[in-house]
Parts: structure tokens; C-alpha cells; sequence
């Protein structure tokens, strides 16, 4: 069905089968060849029956020539609709990939430059048009997935150390396609996290299913905080090495126009302080902890530290005319203060006297100018504490709920579903799926840095530019090397230039995923950026002349063809925007790029 290969040839595709008529005409000939012989006495038998077993001979090879085009023809038509599988095939597709080391992306065909001119000329001729008929109905170019020969798609596990971006509309088959992400996942014994704003229930439940199926059903585990009695606890403060990456991940939460800004730095510097504080009195930092300091200040807390530091470093009587005189003032901090200064101070060095001094620095800072500073973290942690998120991310010491986070589900290979219930909460939702990225890309740096752990990582984002945040920018950009496989699903370009400020941060999220796969998309700007990252080829195309004159006592009258060569787009931006639901076209990582569809399965 595809052009000549001699350049200067062109046979339309997907022409009617001429073939079948020259097929009947040499059936014909064969049996008029046996009824000479057998009506002319002096024409041997023989030679009959060898030119009419000649004729057969070309006709079935001509009929077996129509055949082919007839068969390309009925895929064109009726070719290409929804693919139902149930679970248990789908099984053996996923289990013949990974022993092999594969991903199996459902069936396809790669998209190569003869298939690309195949698909140009239908698409520009129009299906009614090259059938001559109407085809079967139904929801957009169900014709693509007959432009070539479908066969099982697969991709070798270490592409996905790359990042993988999925795009596409409402209903068009990201969902769908996460099933068969997180299923295989799954049976090759890898920990799975995903974070879904919308708190999808069939994708939770085959998730679930997936567990069981692989025997392993007390390895999942659920939050979502419109359940709290069903979810477990997750402590998005409790994996760090250094105290300031806590500090980074509730600032990375601040709304910002670009970088640099001097209140996200500001509120940086007060959560550092506080937490180095927390630390100093043997505690855990928790969100419900930062909260109450931010809201009440810090001087309950500095007062701690510094009667810790009296009791370690001098002698009552030393600082307890300080804390009598203040006392009378009823300001009994400051005479801890004014000791820490004027003799503690000598005494204790490195990073016990920063934490203190940074501490006291704030405690005397101008009032209403530090809470002008910090008025952006109030609403955030007010966000993350209350009921009754106040328990689920801030677990207490005696809680009867299982309590886990990002690094436990990543040692111990469980399946942690994150529904973050942004349908009816969606300020809050985005505020818990960015904090847990945060964490992410903390537990991504320890498996760099320590090389704790050589078993990859599954991180699944739905819905991603409602959470989309530098941490996850930094989980995708430096994340391969953790082998943390970050796959990040959104509808639209727009949607991840409108969470992350501005367009050029958003291209640097694409940037950073080495394989695109794109469903239906609705966006003519993401379909053009979709297309813009393919190479160009050059396709031929007929091009047709009439012309006609009339004189004073003549008529004159042409037609011609001719063939021209152009460079184009290997998939022009409309084709990105009407694909059928569950197709997808797709750019890989080794220098493929497919068009495929998956299975829905029952």
C-alpha cells in the first residue's frame, strides 16, 4: 500500500484493487483456453490445459496482489476502534515484557517516513474520499492505526531512567495508560508512588488489585485526606540530612513570580532557625510545630534552648542573677539572653552557637516587620494542619494509624496511592502533592549521594501542573542517577506554564523527559510543541493542472500531473488532536517514535 520505491514512481495508497479485475480476466482466459480445446478438434488437449493453468497461475497471483489491498482498505475502514482485554491476557503480555527487560506499551507500529506519507495523503485526501463511502463511526481518526501493521510496542526498562511526559485531554487515556504503568511495576517487585489531585477510584482499586494479584496485598498503602480513618499517616518532615532541606521544602510551597525573592528568602532563614531550634531540644520537627511558632513566635521555644544550653555549659549561680533581675521585669528571657552574650557565648562555638544566635536574632527582629516577612507561610502550614490533616501529616508519637513516608515506601517497596482530593480542595490538594515531591527529591539525594538502595524508583504524577514545583523540575532533571523513574501526566502546556509562572520553566520540565507520549490533546499550542520536537522528512505529493482556452474558431483544453517534494512535519499538529481515545503517538527515548493504543482492561 505504500509509494514505489523508484523516486520517480507514485501509486496512491490505498487505491481500489484493479488487481481483482485483471484476477477475473485471466480466470476467463483460462476457461475459454479449455473450451477451444475442447471445441477445435485439431488443437491439442495439452495446450489447453498448460495456457489456462498459465492463466490460473497469473491470475491468483494477481488475485493475491488485490487481496492485500483490499485487506488494507478494510483495516482503513473499520480498523483502529477500542481494544478490550481482560486482565489475565493483559498478564501475559505483561509478563512475556519483563523478562525480557521491557515495558509493554500496548500494540502499534512505528511511525517511519513511508507510513508518515502513507497517513499525509489519506489525512489530506479525507477517508470518505480515498474509500469512496463512509467508514464506521466514532471518536476521531480511528483510520491512523490502519496505516500500518499493529504489533506489540515494548521499551527496555533503563529508557524510563530518562522521565517519561504523557499529555493529553479529559477521557483521552492517561488513566488508562497509568494502569498498565503501575501493574507491571508491580510484578517486577519495584516501589510505586502516585500522586493524583483527583483521587481517581478505579485507578486506586486496580492499583490495589495489582498487589493482590502479585500476592503481595499488604504492600499497598492509601492516603487521602477525605478518608483520614482509611489512610495511613505520612510525615512529609521526617527524611532529610541536613536541617536545611526541611526548611527548603515547606519555603518551596511559597507562591512566587521567579526566583530571587526576597520574602520567600526571608520566611527560609525563620523556618531554619526555628527548626534548628526544635532540633537543639531533642525534638522532631513536625508542620503542626512550625505552625504554632510562626503563629505564637519563637520565644518559647529560644527559651528552652537557652535554659538547655545554661544547664549545660555553666553553673546555676552563674546565670541566675541574670534570670532573677529579668524575672523581676517579667522578662525572664531576656536574662537568658543577655548571659548567652555575655558569657555563653564564649563558651559554645560552631553550629549550637549559629542556631542560637539565629534564634535570638529573630526573637528581637522588628515585630511587625518580621510578620509582614512571613505572612506568606501562615496560610501554607494553616493548609497542611488542620483536621485533619493535623494528625495525617503531623502523625504524634502514639498514633494508632500506620505511619509511613516516601523513603519507608521506597526501601521497603510498597505501593503508596496519594489521592489528593483536589476536586473539592483543590488549594490545599495542590499544597499536600507539592510538599511530598519536596520529599521525593529528598529521598532522591540520599540514594545519590549514599547510593542507599540500586532498586528503581516509580514516581507517577496525574495531573501534574497541579502540583508541579522546582523539587519535581529537580526529581526530573537529576533523578536518573537516583534511578528514580519519574512518569508526569497533564492535559495541556498551558496548564503546567500556569503552575510554574512562566513558559520556559515549563519547556524545562518537558525538557527533562527523554520520552513524550502524547494522547488526544485539545490545546493547538501543545500539539504544535508536540510535533516541533520530531524531525522533518520529505514526502512527495501529485500535483494536478488543468487549463483550457477557446478561440475564434477552436478549443483547446489540458491536464496534467506532476510530482513535487517537500519537507514537512513527520506528524503535522493536527493528527496530535485527533486521535482516538487510548491512542497515542509517542517520541521514545532510543529514536522511535510509535503510534500505539492500549487495551481497556475488563
Amino acid at each position: 500500500m505504500a509509494m514505489a520505491d523508484d523516486v520517480g514512481i507514485y501509486e496512491p495508497p490505498f487505491r481500489p484493487p484493479y488487481e481483482f479485475d485483471a484476477a477475473w480476466g485471466w480466470a476467463a482466459a483460462a476457461m475459454l483456453a479449455l473450451a477451444f480445446a475442447a471445441w477445435l478438434p485439431w488443437l491439442p488437449w495439452t495446450a489447453g490445459v498448460y495456457v489456462a493453468s498459465f492463466c490460473l497461475v497469473v491470475g491468483g497471483w494477481r488475485y493475491w496482489q488485490g487481496s492485500a489491498r483490499k485487506r488494507a482498505r478494510d483495516r482503513l475502514l473499520t480498523g483502529g476502534g477500542l481494544w478490550f482485554m481482560d486482565e489475565e491476557e493483559a498478564k501475559g503480555h505483561w509478563d512475556r515484557a519483563r523478562e525480557r527487560g521491557e515495558l509493554w506499551l500496548g500494540e502499534g507500529f512505528e511511525w517511519t517516513p513511508q507510513v508518515a506519507e502513507v497517513a499525509r495523503y489519506v489525512y489530506r485526501e479525507g477517508v470518505d474520499q480515498v474509500l469512496g463511502g463512509s467508514r464506521a463511526t466514532g471518536i476521531g481518526a480511528y483510520w491512523l492505526h490502519a496505516v500500518g501493521k499493529p504489533a506489540d510496542i515494548t521499551m527496555a526498562l533503563p529508557v524510563l531512567d530518562g522521565n517519561v511526559i504523557v499529555v493529553g485531554a479529559t477521557r483521552a487515556g492517561k488513566t488508562r495508560f497509568l494502569d498498565q504503568v503501575i501493574a507491571q511495576a508491580v510484578l517486577r517487585g519495584e516501589p510505586v508512588v502516585v500522586i493524583d489531585p483527583k483521587g481517581d477510584h478505579d485507578l486506586r482499586e486496580r492499583m490495589r488489585r495489582a498487589y493482590l494479584r502479585a500476592g503481595r496485598p499488604d504492600a499497598f498503602r492509601f492516603f487521602h485526606p477525605g478518608r483520614p480513618d482509611e489512610s495511613v499517616c505520612i510525615d512529609p518532615m521526617r527524611n532529610w540530612n541536613r536541617q536545611t532541606e526541611l526548611a527548603s521544602r515547606v519555603a518551596a510551597l511559597i507562591a512566587t513570580e521567579g526566583g530571587g525573592d526576597p520574602f520567600v528568602a526571608f520566611s527560609w532563614r525563620v523556618l531554619n532557625n526555628l527548626i534548628a531550634g526544635i532540633l537543639l531540644v531533642q525534638e522532631r520537627p513536625t508542620l503542626v510545630q512550625l505552625r504554632r511558632l510562626i503563629e505564637g513566635g519563637g520565644e518559647s521555644l529560644l527559651l528552652r534552648v537557652l535554659r538547655s544550653a545554661c544547664e549545660q555549659h555553666a553553673r546555676p549561680e552563674e546565670y541566675a542573677a541574670y534570670v532573677r533581675n529579668a524575672r523581676q521585669q517579667d522578662k525572664e528571657i531576656l536574662g537568658y539572653i543577655r548571659f548567652y552574650k555575655e558569657v555563653l557565648s564564649q563558651r559554645i562555638d560552631g553550629t549550637k552557637a549559629l542556631a542560637l544566635e539565629g534564634l535570638i536574632a529573630d526573637v528581637q527582629h522588628d515585630k511587625e516587620h518580621l510578620s509582614k516577612m512571613i505572612t506568606s507561610l501562615t496560610p501554607i502550614l494553616t493548609m497542611l494542619t488542620s483536621p485533619p490533616l493535623d494528625t495525617m501529616l503531623s502523625p504524634r508519637a502514639d498514633e494508632k494509624r500506620e505511619v509511613t513516608d516516601i523513603g519507608r515506601a521506597v526501601r521497603e517497596a510498597h505501593g503508596l496511592y496519594v489521592g489528593l482530593d483536589s476536586l473539592s480542595d483543590p488549594t490545599v490538594g495542590s499544597a499536600i502533592g507539592a510538599i511530598l515531591l519536596a520529599d521525593m527529591a529528598a529521598v532522591a539525594g540520599d540514594r545519590y549521594n549514599y547510593g542507599i538502595g540500586d532498586r528503581p524508583v516509580n514516581l507517577l504524577v496525574d495531573e501534574a501542573a497541579e502540583v508541579a514545583n522546582a523539587q519535581l523540575i529537580q526529581v526530573m532533571n537529576k533523578g536518573g542517577g537516583a534511578k528514580i523513574r519519574t512518569m508526569i501526566l497533564t492535559q495541556t502546556l498551558a496548564d503546567l506554564i500556569a503552575r510554574l509562572g512562566n513558559d520556559a520553566k515549563a519547556r524545562q520540565a518537558i525538557g527533562n523527559a527523554n520520552t513524550t507520549i502524547s494522547f488526544r490533546v485539545k490545546d493547538g499550542k501543545t500539539a504544535e510543541m508536540m510535533a516541533e520536537g520530531l524531525p522533518k522528512i520529505r514526502t512527495r505529493e501529485v500535483q494536478r493542472s488543468y487549463n483550457q482556452g477557446v478561440g475564434v474558431a477552436s478549443f483547446q483544453g489540458g491536464y496534467g500531473e506532476g510530482l513535487k517534494e517537500q519537507d514537512v512535519e513527520l506528524i503535522p499538529p493536527a493528527m496530535f488532536m485527533e486521535l482516538p481515545p487510548l491512542h497515542y503517538l509517542a517520541q521514545l527515548s532510543d529514536g522511535r517514535v510509535v503510534k500505539g493504543r492500549i487495551p481497556i482492561l475488563e
